[in-house]
C-alpha cells in the first residue's frame, strides 16, 4: 500500500526508529493502546497482548481487526504496518500523542497500552508522554526538544513545559517515565540557541533528534471531509447520502482522530460527562476558520462527545432504563437527521439504525436499543445533524453490562 503523500515509506522510516538517535520525538494520533504514524502503526501486538488475562482488554484483541490498518489483527496487511515498541531504540523518546499513558480506570487496561511498552522497553531511557487526552502536534515540543539538546536534565525540561503558558492553554501536560536527570547532551558546552528551530528527519539523511511529522491527510480523511462539505452545502437526497457517509465513518472508528489531525489551536476547560454525569475535560479545537468542534472526554464513557460551538441537541445514553428529552428541541420534518450506531467486537460488525421520529416529526423522546446480553464490548453513538451542524455523542458498553441501553434526547 503507498505511503500517504509527504510521509516516509516504512522501511526508511524503521530503519531510523531502530538507529538509536539519542533523541526521538514522534507525533501522531493514539488512543492509548496504540498510534498512527502513517505508513505505520505503534501496536504492542504479541504473544503477551494477545494472551494477557484481564477483564477490560482492547476492543481488538476481542474483534480480532485493527482499526488502523483496516485488517485482522493476524493479516499479512496488519504485520506489514505494525511498528511494535520493542523496535524503537533511543536515550530519550517524546511519544506525542493525543493520549500516551492512560488513566489506571481507563475502559481499556493500560497493561495493553503502547505507552507500558515503551516505558519498560531496555532500549529506551527515558519516556516523554501525555497522560491524558490533548492536541498532538509537532509545535507544541519543539522548545522541550530545543532545551534538550542544550543539556537540561530531562525532568527540568519537562517541568518547565508543563509550566509554559501555551502548555497550560492547551491542556498539553507531559508525563515523565524514567531518571529526570538524565541529559540527551552529555556535553552541556555544546550548546543549542534556546530558540533555534528544530530540524526534522527527510530520507536519507536524519538530523538530530529525529522527528517525525504527524501522517499527510489519508484517502479515508478526504471521503469524510468531503461528505462533511456536503452536509453544509447539500439538501434533501444528497444531504442524507453525505450523513450516511458520515454515520459510516463513525462507525470505523469515530471523528476525533480527523478533527486532531486537521486542527490548528486548542483548548481546554473543565465539563461534565452527558452520560455518567462524572467530571470531564473539554477540548476544544479549531478545525477551519469557521469550523470548531468541542470534544467532551470522561474516563468511563472516552469520547463521550463530538460537538459543535453552540449544539442544538444533545444526547444521554444510560448504562440501563430510559432517556428523556428535557425540552422540546423544535426540530420538525427535513430539519434533522439522526441515526444510532453499534459496533460489536465479538463477533466484529457494525450496524447504522434511523433515530426514530415522534408523531409531531421531533426526535422520538425515547429509544430503547434492546441490544440483547453479548459477551463483547459494544460501542453506542447517537449521531444528528440539527440547525445545520454535526452532533455525535458516544459511549462504551462493557460486555457484562450490554443487556439494555436506553438513548434519551435532551437539549
Amino acid at each position: 500500500m503507498p505511503s500517504p503523500a509527504g510521509t516516509p515509506t516504512r522501511r526508511p522510516l524503521r530503519d531510523l526508529l531502530a538507529k538509536g538517535d539519542s533523541l526521538v520525538s514522534l507525533t501522531g494520533h493514539g488512543d492509548g493502546i496504540d498510534g498512527d504514524m502513517g505508513p505505520l502503526v505503534l501496536c504492542p501486538l504479541d504473544r503477551a497482548f494477545l494472551t494477557g488475562r484481564t477483564a477490560r482488554p482492547p476492543t481488538c484483541r476481542i474483534s480480532g481487526h485493527c482499526h488502523r490498518s483496516d485488517a485482522g489483527l493476524t493479516s499479512q496487511a496488519h504485520a506489514e504496518r505494525q511498528l511494535h515498541p520493542s523496535a524503537i531504540r533511543a536515550r530519550a523518546l517524546i511519544w506525542n500523542t493525543c493520549i500516551g499513558w492512560p488513566s489506571r480506570q481507563g475502559f481499556v487496561d493500560r497493561s495493553f497500552g503502547a505507552g507500558l511498552r515503551l516505558a519498560a522497553s531496555a532500549s529506551i531511557g527515558a519516556l516523554v508522554t501525555t497522560s491524558r487526552i490533548s492536541l498532538a502536534s509537532p509545535v507544541t515540543v519543539d522548545a522541550l526538544t530545543a532545551a534538550l539538546l542544550r543539556g537540561v536534565p530531562i525532568g527540568e525540561a519537562v517541568a518547565t513545559h508543563n509550566a509554559s503558558p501555551a502548555a497550560r492553554r492547551g491542556g498539553h501536560r507531559l508525563l515523565l517515565l524514567g531518571d529526570p536527570l538524565l541529559r540527551v547532551a552529555q556535553d552541556p558546552a555544546r550548546t543549542v540557541p534556546a530558540e533555534a528551530p528544530v530540524r526534522r528527519t527527510r530520507l536519507g539523511g536524519p538530523a538530530r533528534p529525529l522527528a517525525v511529522r504527524p501522517p499527510a491527510a489519508s484517502v479515508a480523511d478526504g471521503h469524510v471531509l468531503a461528505a462533511l462539505a456536503r452536509l453544509r452545502a447539500e439538501t434533501g437526497a444528497q444531504r442524507e447520502g453525505a450523513f450516511t457517509e458520515i454515520c459510516a465513518a463513525v462507525a470505523r472508528e469515530g471523528l476525533e482522530g480527523l478533527w486532531a489531525r486537521r486542527s490548528t489551536g486548542a483548548g481546554t476547560a473543565d465539563g461534565r460527562c452527558p452520560h455518567c454525569r462524572a467530571p470531564a475535560s473539554r477540548l476544544s479545537l479549531q478545525v477551519a476558520p469557521d469550523i470548531a468542534r468541542h470534544l467532551l472526554i470522561c474516563r468511563a464513557c472516552e469520547v463521550a462527545a463530538d460537538i459543535p460551538e453552540r449544539p442544538v441537541i444533545a444526547v444521554r445514553l444510560q448504562a440501563s432504563g430510559d432517556g428523556r428529552i428535557a425540552a422540546n428541541s423544535g426540530l420538525t420534518g427535513t430539519r434533522w437527521l439522526g441515526a444510532i450506531v453499534s459496533r460489536r467486537c465479538r463477533p466484529y460488525a457494525t450496524q447504522t439504525r434511523p433515530w426514530p421520529r415522534a408523531a409531531d416529526g421531533t426526535p422520538a423522546r425515547r429509544v430503547d436499543l434492546g441490544i440483547a446480553r453479548s459477551a463483547a464490548p459494544t460501542t453506542i453513538a447517537a449521531i444528528f445533524l440539527a440547525g445545520g451542524r454535526l452532533h455525535i455523542y458516544s459511549r462504551p458498553y462493557p460486555a457484562a453490562g450490554v443487556t439494555r441501553a436506553s438513548v434519551g434526547v435532551t437539549t
